[in-house]
Parts: C-alpha cells; sequence; structure tokens
C-alpha cells in the first residue's frame, strides 16, 4: 500500500530548483561579460548568433532546471542512479570524446548546456543514493521527536 502524498511542499524540490537557476544565472554572467577590458564590462554573446538565440538558451537551461527538479521527486531510486550517473559521465567525456574522434575539427561547445547537464546528473545521483542509502533518516535531529518529550 502506498503513502498518501503530502500537501506539504517539498522542500529538497524548491532548494534543488533555487540552486540550480542560481547556476545558470551565474554561469550566464560570467558568459556574458568580458572582464578582460579593464575599460568596463562588455556584454559578449553565449551562442554567436545573437540575443535571441541566446534567450532561447538560457530558457531552455531554466526549463530543464525545473524539469530536472521534478524528476527527483518523481523518479525512483535506481533510476535516478542511473539516469545521474549517464548524464554525468556524457556532461564530462562528451567534448573529450568529440576531441578523440575528430582530432583536425575546429568546434565550439557551448558551456551553458554541459554544466546544466553535469549538475541535473549530479543532482540524480545525489538524491538516488540518498533514497536508497538514508530514506529512513533524512529528518534532521534539531526537529526530531525526543522519545521523553511525550
Amino acid at each position: 500500500m502506498k503513502p498518501e502524498p503530502s500537501d506539504k511542499p517539498d522542500l529538497n524540490q524548491r532548494t534543488l530548483t533555487c540552486v540550480g537557476l542560481s547556476v545558470v544565472c551565474g554561469i550566464v554572467f560570467g558568459q556574458l561579460s568580458n572582464f578582460q577590458d579593464l575599460g568596463g564590462v562588455r556584454i559578449v554573446s553565449l551562442t554567436g548568433d545573437g540575443t535571441v538565440a541566446d534567450l532561447l538558451l538560457i530558457a531552455a537551461a531554466a526549463l530543464t532546471i525545473l524539469g530536472g527538479a521534478r524528476m527527483t521527486v518523481t523518479l525512483r531510486p535506481g533510476a535516478l542512479l542511473f539516469l545521474g550517473a549517464v548524464l554525468l559521465v556524457a556532461a564530462l567525456a562528451a567534448p573529450a570524446i568529440f576531441v578523440h574522434l575528430k582530432p583536425g575539427a575546429k568546434v565550439t561547445i557551448a558551456f551553458l548546456p554541459l554544466a546544466v547537464l553535469e549538475f541535473i546528473g549530479a543532482a540524480f545521483l545525489g538524491t538516488g543514493l540518498r533514497r536508497l542509502f538514508w530514506e529512513g533518516r533524512t529528518t534532521p535531529r534539531s526537529i526530531q521527536k525526543e522519545p521523553d518529550a511525550e
């Protein structure tokens, strides 16, 4: 028999969403700003295709973070572990494999999508491990009821 879903919001999902969106904002700010010019900050395109493509990339990254945060609640621990490991390895190994397969090709890989995939993969892996090994021990000690308090 499955337990009834609670009406309380899942704080882990909200925390993951906030951290993920702040990661996206930090990456975007870091990539859009050119600090090499000492006279001031110059804005540079993320994709090189203009403002619309940059905004679409940022929106896609934010939606991916939101979808990943929702998936951490709905997927089982085994699926989270598998999907997290696949995304993490793909994000970390894809550039190296691509360069190894085509040594003469000049390709620029967008950093934001790889960073988002790496973040989502690590979040899936961490959530799956936490649910698999520490499912019964997720309540912090500061809010646990003392057995003598009753």
